[in-house]
């Protein structure tokens, strides 16, 4: 419990009374919030970092004969276009999720 109570103290600037106050609903949105900041300053961290790589990629073509992609110099985690998969029909997906649900009853 200590943990969350340095959380809410640190990351969402709660007072301890306020975090002792809260219920635990309010408490998980409170965590929803954090989770989307924290997305956030990631995409802007990428952002920025794409950034610079464009701009170090152009640098070095203009020097250079031989061309480099951006993607050459730094790698970012979206730059692999993971394929998502085979697209279900809407039939695959029923039959899916019925033998879900029969085999859980």
């Amino acid at each position: 419990m200590e943990d969350l109570l340095i959380t809410a103290v640190s990351e969402l600037e709660l007072s301890p009374d306020e975090f002792w106050n809260l219920s635990w609903y309010e408490w998980g949105l409170y965590l929803h919030r954090l989770k989307v900041i924290y997305a956030r300053e990631e995409r802007q961290h990428n952002r920025d970092w794409d950034t610079t790589r464009q701009l170090w990629a152009t640098m070095v073509n203009l020097q250079s004969k031989s061309r480099v992609k951006p993607t050459d110099l730094i790698k970012l985690p979206y730059d692999e276009n993971k394929p998502l998969g085979k697209k279900m029909t809407p039939e695959e997906v029923e039959a899916k999720y019925k033998k879900k649900r029969a085999s859980k009853t």
